[in-house]
């Protein structure tokens, strides 16, 4: 997983009305917590945080300026909260942690050959059922997110936690029977054909005078 450097600084006051400002300046409203640290409000550029998700880098290390600790904090993103409708970034949470103990974190899940896959080339239908997996490691080994190939995989196949190929010190916290994706069959729609309205057959009248006739 990359890592990569960020400065940010700490921020005076909360509320809305302060996050807006400094969205308009190019900032990003954020947190860092961990063992020496209470909860302290700093900022960090947009521009630094859409760096890190781009090249999947998780592990940060905060120069924060305004604070009393001088030297960088080693840092997990632990969260980026998005706009739906906009897209912007609202809020950013930073975990400290020790490069020697085990931590956790969400990582997506990323299909690989699903183009190619033998069972959706022959018509079936990818289910995607978990998108991210909760996984523990040390920071240096925490993954940018966890490979699925489906390449081989054919229609009524599924993977489960259990058939994952994980990185070497990494550890799902997922039951191991949790399924991850399935190929369905193809969907098979029937037309309900309506029985043709039976023809009006006009039966012909008989006339009184006829009746008489025949009597």
């Amino acid at each position: 997983m990359g890592e990569m450097t960020i400065k940010a600084t700490v921020r005076e006051g909360t509320g809305k009305g302060v996050a807006r400002k400094l969205r308009r300046k190019g900032m990003v409203p954020a947190i860092v917590y961990g063992r020496e640290f209470m909860n302290v409000a700093i900022a960090v550029p947009v521009r630094d945080i859409r760096n890190a998700l781009a090249h999947e880098a998780k592990l940060v290390k905060l120069e924060i300026d305004g604070s009393d600790r001088k030297a960088p904090v080693q840092t997990i993103i632990k969260e980026v909260q998005v706009s739906p409708v906009t897209g912007e970034f609202l809020h950013v949470d930073f975990q400290q942690v020790r490069m020697d103990e085990v931590v956790s974190a969400f990582v997506p899940v990323v299909i690989v050959n699903e183009h190619d896959c033998e069972g959706i080339r022959a018509g079936g239908v990818l289910q995607h059922t978990i998108r991210e997996l909760e996984v523990e490691a040390l920071p240096k080994d925490l993954p940018p997110h966890i490979e699925v190939d489906i390449l081989t995989c054919t229609i009524g196949d599924s993977i489960k936690v259990a058939d994952l190929a994980l990185p070497e010190g990494v550890k799902v916290l997922a039951p191991e029977d949790e399924v991850i994706l399935s190929i369905l069959p193809p969907k098979i729609v029937v037309e309900e054909v309506t029985p043709a309205a039976e023809e009006e057959v006009e039966v012909p009248t008989v006339s009184e005078t006829e009746k008489k006739e025949e009597e």
